[in-house]
């Protein structure tokens, strides 16, 4: 039977390390979902991406649970909820996604993997899932109480991997919900963690203790080593337009339901079904809707989570490391005002309205099972 050795983070987030995309090329690594965007992992064809959150204050030291081997019940539906690390490959070289949460509620269970959902049964052992928007399936089996594989077949792409739980170290539980908040105690607040486990750092969700006066949305915080802000809510420094203010603390979200109409909802790392609602930028100075970023920062592509949870591209005010047209980048943030990243090189941003000079060609992002803010949207190659 395997064990964890498992390092907890709570993610004071920073979210500076943003926008981690491999740049103009088909992806280079594919999830279940047919795309993984974050930290840890890299889709695309230019360097759209997610926010990723980066570590704040440890409050969990290394720690290791050796279990004994016993029985496992293999009656109709054992219990096998939680949080798992997987590790394995898809056909083209590309690599598996890096966790996934499994809930279960008697034989009924679903996947929950970076921003899609499965759903499906369980029979002893077995599990069978699938989502009938994308058609992919899944098929796996645990071989203990932590600890299985799966083989997942969609369009075009077929991963086979393995799972291993695991458990929470000062974390009550991994796995909640950001939105609904469901940690079951007013004194615990479901926001983003990060684990390491065996070397390999994974983003999810768990329940920490809240703040005694926690701080509203919208409002200043500092990054500390609890939830500083109210629950549904997360500290983030310099995004949606603020740079050169103190932290502020932004509304956690799913999908694009859950954040005002003029924000969308920014997805964090591979965290599963977890974001930030951050405000709709001017891609083009002439774009008719969006807010103008501030001189520090640049309108950037990433990508957000529609209606359906589903990744869809947009673009948002993101601090900028100032490259210029030509330098090497491996983030859209990377690029200064006006260009994105492409084939890991800052190039024009173009689009049907905005055609690339010099005999340029406008080269669509790439982004796998999404689309783009506008069908035409690209960089100059």
């Amino acid at each position: 039977m395997h064990h964890t050795s498992s390092k907890r983070t709570y993610l004071a987030t920073s979210l500076a390390a943003l926008l981690g995309m491999a740049c103009g090329q088909p992806a280079s690594s594919a999830t279940p979902a047919a795309s993984d965007v974050g930290s840890a992992t890299s889709d695309g064809g230019g360097d759209v991406g997610t926010a990723d959150a980066a570590p704040g204050d440890a409050m969990a030291d290394t720690h290791a649970d050796a279990k004994a081997d016993v029985a496992v019940d293999v009656g109709p539906c054992p219990d096998h909820a939680g949080a798992y690390a997987v590790t394995g490959t898809c056909t083209g070289g590309s690599s598996s996604i890096p966790f996934a949460c499994y809930q279960q509620k008697s034989c009924d269970v679903s996947w929950i993997a970076d921003y899609r959902i499965w759903a499906g049964t369980q029979t002893g052992m077995d599990y069978s899932l699938s989502n009938p928007s994308a058609g992919d399936k899944i098929t796996g089996h645990f071989d203990d109480d932590t600890s299985g594989n799966y083989t997942y077949v969609g369009t075009g792409i077929e991963c086979d991997s393995t799972m291993e739980k695991i458990e929470p170290s000062s974390a009550t539980s991994l796995c909640c919900d950001p939105v609904s908040q469901d940690c079951g105690d007013p004194t615990l607040a479901c926001v983003l963690v990060s684990e390491n486990v065996n070397g390999k750092a994974v983003v999810t969700t768990g329940c920490v203790p809240l703040a005694q006066t926690p701080t509203a949305i919208d409002a200043s915080c500092s990054p500390g080593s609890a939830a500083v802000c109210a629950a549904g809510a997360i500290c983030s420094p310099n995004l949606g337009g603020k740079s050169g203010d103190p932290s502020t603390c932004v509304k956690l979200c799913a999908a694009q339901g859950d954040c005002p109409g003029d924000q969308d909802c920014v997805v964090l790392a591979d965290a599963p079904r977890a974001g930030a609602c951050l405000p709709r930028c001017k891609v083009f100075g002439d774009s008719p809707a969006g807010v103008a970023c501030t001189a520090s920062q640049v309108c950037s592509i990433i990508v957000v989570a529609d209606s359906g949870a589903e990744r869809v591209m947009s673009a948002t005010c993101l601090v900028s490391a100032g490259a210029k047209a030509g330098a090497p980048c491996n983030s859209a943030s990377s690029c200064a005002a006006g260009l994105g990243c492409g084939d890991g090189t800052c190039r024009p941003l173009c689009d049907s309205v905005h055609p690339c000079v010099a005999g340029g060609t406008c080269t669509k992002f790439y982004f796998p099972a999404s689309k783009p803010l506008d069908g035409a949207l690209g960089y100059c190659k």
